[in-house]
């Protein structure tokens, strides 16, 4: 189900969503390495290079008639993987597409890393910040490999993280309730 912002930027003109997308990559770092994740996926295949160069952009408003015309090639939707973080295109989704750790991020206390920190004073070790922040102090449990190792130990599909596979606008008419998690 859609929430009432993403129905209001499926309504937001190209430029709108631009400009807000510019805003928010500039504010926050975690938002610009995705978009930048999600550009990735588009790079990677020629057909959509005139979407990413601007020319598509060019020739759509370009002089002519002044009306706009559709793109020659319709961009398919960009996801996000649950597993490895990467931005990928369904068509591009194989068996060896995504390269990650199945397993689960443990503290390694065996190591000297966590020689010197003191939870009373540090903070706690075994938090999902120390794992962000701290990566050299854990380890991963599927294949033993240090937290700020290697970027993963097996290959599978892509798995789009479930809140980005929207449904399409004739399902979205049929929904009779929709639930917005958002904080404003």
């Amino acid at each position: 189900m859609a929430s009432p912002c993403l129905e209001r930027l499926d309504k937001a003109s190209d430029e709108v969503i631009r400009r807000v997308l510019t805003a928010l990559c500039e504010s926050d770092h975690d938002i610009r390495k995705k978009a930048s994740k999600c550009l990735d996926a588009f790079e990677s295949e020629k057909k959509y290079e005139s979407h990413i160069d601007g020319s598509e952009r060019q020739q759509a408003t370009g002089s002519g008639s002044g009306t706009k015309r559709k793109a020659e090639q319709a961009l398919p939707e960009v996801y996000i993987c649950e597993n490895c973080g990467d931005g990928f295109l369904e068509e591009h989704n194989s068996d060896e597409a995504c390269f990650h750790h199945p397993g689960n991020l443990g503290v390694d206390y065996a190591s000297d890393f966590w020689a010197d920190h003191d939870e009373d004073c540090h903070g706690t070790i075994d938090t999902a910040e120390m794992r962000e922040e701290y990566p050299g102090g854990f380890r991963w449990d599927c294949c033993d490999e240090p937290g700020d190792g290697k970027q993963g130990c097996d290959y599978a599909r892509h798995e789009a993280i479930a809140v980005k596979r929207r449904k399409t606008k004739e399902e979205m008419a049929k929904t009779a309730v929709s639930i917005d998690l958002t904080d404003d």
